[in-house]
């Protein structure tokens, strides 16, 4: 072997270290928040009981109709790993960016999956941006729908014969209605959460992935899902 040819073996080597160290830390993040959710979705209030959601709807105070207290720890809980969410993806996107920038046309390590597509490490990065990016989109979503909650809630709230009649409140169509619209949202703020882990579990399966395919691995895994 000469020494140029030694020398860019060298160099490749290096540069499959550093892309191992920037992947492991990447991933190492994104397990723990995984982790971090999986114990929220165990606590008790995210399996309410639907029942007293519904009883909770009518909680008045100074002649107002308060936010139903059931749904106000949900978003407690909610909210921060939302919020933290966004936070990870921003954070990915760029330190996935880089990677793209620093990686040398030239150097492809390429793998054959099975399903017969020819990709290389370059493709599999671009493919985990657009992922990224549909994830943004989906959590500006789900944030959306919660202002759509609070004042369509607002406005239903609103009702004088609410206030003056909250112990028959559940017989009339806008005291069911309010009612019917805690308990969505109570459920869709689960189905969120669920989501988010799901989600978290696709990225870190894509960085296992694409860290196996630095040395050449060639199990696809959830990419099937993505291509």
């Amino acid at each position: 072997m000469s020494d140029l040819q030694e020398t860019e073996e060298n160099l490749t080597k290096k540069k499959k270290v550093e892309l191992d160290l920037t992947l492991t830390s990447l991933l190492n993040e994104i397990r723990s928040q995984r982790k971090a959710v999986e114990v929220v979705l165990g606590n008790p209030e995210f399996h309410p009981d639907w029942n007293n959601v519904r009883i909770s709807t009518f909680t008045v105070r100074d002649g107002i109709i308060l936010a139903n207290p059931v749904l106000t720890r949900l978003f407690a809980d909610a909210e921060p790993i939302i919020h933290d969410f966004q936070d990870k993806l921003s954070r990915l996107r760029i330190k996935i960016s880089r990677i793209l920038t620093n990686l040398d046309n030239k150097e492809h390590l390429t793998a054959d999956y099975d399903i017969g597509v020819e990709y290389d490490l370059s493709k599999q990065f671009l493919i985990l941006l657009k992922v990224i990016k549909n994830m943004t989109i989906w959590t500006s979503e789900v944030q959306d729908s919660w202002v759509a909650y609070h004042i369509t809630r607002k406005e239903l709230a609103m009702s004088g014969q609410l206030l003056r009649s909250v112990d028959k409140a559940m017989f009339l169509d806008r005291g069911r209605s309010l009612a019917v619209w805690d308990c969505k949202m109570a459920g869709d703020i689960r189905s969120m959460l669920n989501t988010i882990l799901f989600k978290y579990i696709a990225l870190e399966d894509m960085l296992v992935r694409a860290s196996g395919a630095v040395h050449q691995n060639t199990d696809p895994g959830l990419w099937k899902l993505y291509t």
